[in-house]
């Protein structure tokens, strides 16, 4: 069993975190369905979408994980992504 996130996941937290709300819902649902493969924090997708999905959230770790998750987008995502 490969103890690794997909790449859909992935892209999909990461087009999220980009600025995508439309796809707020199915980030977290890829979260979830990933706290038993990796963890809730066991990379920066899931560090980042834990502090999305809880019901008190550390706004500024969130910000920070956000810019660490855009940043870390290759090139070819990085594109997409919005200036602030």
């Amino acid at each position: 069993m490969s103890q690794t996130m997909s790449d859909q996941d992935k892209a999909t937290i990461m087009a999220f975190a980009a600025g995508d709300h439309s796809l707020r819902d199915a980030a977290i649902e890829a979260h979830r369905r990933n706290i038993d493969i990796v963890g809730a924090r066991g990379n920066l997708h899931q560090k980042f979408m834990a502090e999305i999905d809880t019901s008190s959230p550390d706004v500024a770790m969130r910000a920070s994980l956000r810019r660490d998750l855009v940043q870390s987008a290759p090139s070819s995502e990085a594109s997409c992504v919005p200036k602030p």
